[in-house]
């Protein structure tokens, strides 16, 4: 039906291997290791399926990783299956789709929205003859995905490679090549998954509109790049203290109460039954937590509460916490004097 004749092989210097206009499937070097491992055993079993081209060459349309393995072997010729001349666009992407039994990841539904538009088809059209496909059920989401293949194939790797959500990848939106860079470098250095990657740039993001800076001097500013080569610290030290550090520029006042409020935590002489228990992000108030167990300990607990350094202590304490409600400065609220600022 779509095919020329039943499988023949064909010279591979007769493919075009720079055409990459099909190229969607996502890619990673464990794939290619495993597949030379089975081309170089039992060659290639399934066929590259490849359409006509110009002066008497083809272009693949699937099988791009089994002709890169079979170039890179230096094998003289392939099997293929040759598509007709004469399939229409909506032929051509059901061959397409169809040569793929696994689901689509959100990368590969991103270069497929891109194939689709290039070949003439309307958003309609998509949704109409391939949501059983893609599960494509709006115009709207075909405009993001359109929106995010324009993002570097280094981008869109990383957002493969680690599993981002269509949330996650749009945090991307906006930022320079530069930018895309500095954040996927970090972000490959530190194997940072989805929602910590996600997290970092948007407080990244906040920082930079608040000081009105570049993201990528907000990077050099903070000197994170040097956190990611500090061979004294582990993948997770360093991934926890980058974070402290966008949140305390993001939150500059949120962070100076809580560092008042830890100060004068330390202060205080109390029994280790007896402890201040707040909140950071001074939302959901705070407790004494009283940890009774003997009748002694009532008396113990009461006589710390009692005794005059704890009770001027704690005084300052609620002093700061309530007067920093709710980080009003931070979260666009009505302004309030700083009480860390004395």
């Amino acid at each position: 039906m779509y095919f020329k004749a039943k499988i023949t092989r064909i010279p591979i210097s007769f493919v075009e291997t720079k055409n990459n206009f099909f190229r969607f499937a996502d890619e990673n070097s464990s794939c290619f290791s495993t597949l030379e491992s089975s081309i170089v055993q039992l060659g290639i079993i399934n066929p590259i399926i490849v359409q006509p081209w110009q002066k008497g060459s083809y272009r693949t349309v699937s099988g791009f990783k089994r002709l890169r393995v079979a170039k890179e072997l230096n094998l003289a010729s392939i099997p293929v299956l040759i598509l007709r001349e004469d399939l229409s666009c909506h032929d051509l992407l059901a061959v397409l789709l169809l040569s793929h039994s696994h689901s689509f990841s959100l990368t590969e539904k991103i270069r497929i929205a891109r194939i689709m538009t290039c070949l003439g088809l309307s958003l309609s059209e998509i949704i109409k003859e391939f949501y059983s496909f893609l599960g494509i059920e709006s115009s709207q989401l075909i405009e993001t995905y359109l929106q995010l293949s324009k993002y570097s194939p280094d981008l869109l790797s990383y957002i493969s490679t680690y599993g981002l959500s269509l949330k996650q990848a749009l945090v991307f939106k906006g930022l320079s090549d530069q930018e895309q860079k500095l954040l996927i470098f970090l972000g490959n250095s530190l194997s940072l998954k989805g929602y910590d990657l996600y997290n970092i740039l948007t407080n990244l993001k906040e920082i930079a509109i608040r000081e009105e800076k570049k993201i990528a001097v907000i990077i050099e500013e903070t000197g994170i790049l040097n956190i990611e080569k500090d061979v004294k610290l582990t993948r997770s030290q360093k991934i926890n203290k980058i974070k402290t550090i966008f949140i305390s520029k993001r939150y500059p006042y949120l962070t100076r109460i809580n560092k008042k409020l830890k100060n004068l935590n330390k202060k205080l002489k109390f029994s280790p039954n007896l402890q201040i228990i707040w909140d950071r992000s001074l939302e959901e108030g705070m407790k004494l937590s009283l940890d009774i167990r003997h009748l002694d300990d009532i008396g113990e607990a009461v006589e710390n509460l009692l005794e005059k350094g704890n009770y001027d202590l704690l005084s300052q304490f609620l002093k700061v916490y309530y007067e920093g409600l709710p980080n009003r400065k931070d979260m666009g609220g009505p302004q309030s004097k700083d009480p860390s600022s004395g």
